[in-house]
């Protein structure tokens, strides 16, 4: 994710990089991950899509909201919203390895005083 802490009402930008998914140099790859909150921990999944044919770096993005539909993840203050990728290889052994970051919500404006 692409900041320790989102508002309410914001745009979580996700990026994965990882060589085992580019499978073919010459195309565009994608890849599914799940985003979850403590409001909403059943989470939405976020397609994650290469930013270039062979880079290996995929990206997306998912709205968050305090009202909740589809395609948006529904949050509340004091929130931990999770990504969670699933790594096929990790390059040490490792198959099938979940990997996770967090984020928290945060809702309360900042306050300005004399």
């Amino acid at each position: 994710m692409d900041s320790p802490k989102y508002a309410c009402a914001d745009i979580v930008e996700v990026e994965v990089v990882d060589c085992d998914l580019n499978a073919d140099p010459n195309v565009i790859e994608s890849v599914t991950i799940m985003l979850s909150s403590t409001s909403e921990p059943v989470g939405e999944s976020v397609v994650l899509y290469e930013t270039l044919p062979d880079s290996a770096r995929l990206q997306g993005s998912i709205e968050i909201s305090t009202t909740d539909s589809p395609g948006i993840l529904l949050v509340a203050e004091g929130d931990t919203v999770t990504a969670t990728y699933i790594d096929a290889d990790n390059g040490l052994g490792g198959t099938n390895v979940v990997v996770t970051t967090t984020a928290t919500v945060d809702c309360t404006p900042p306050l300005i005083t004399n």
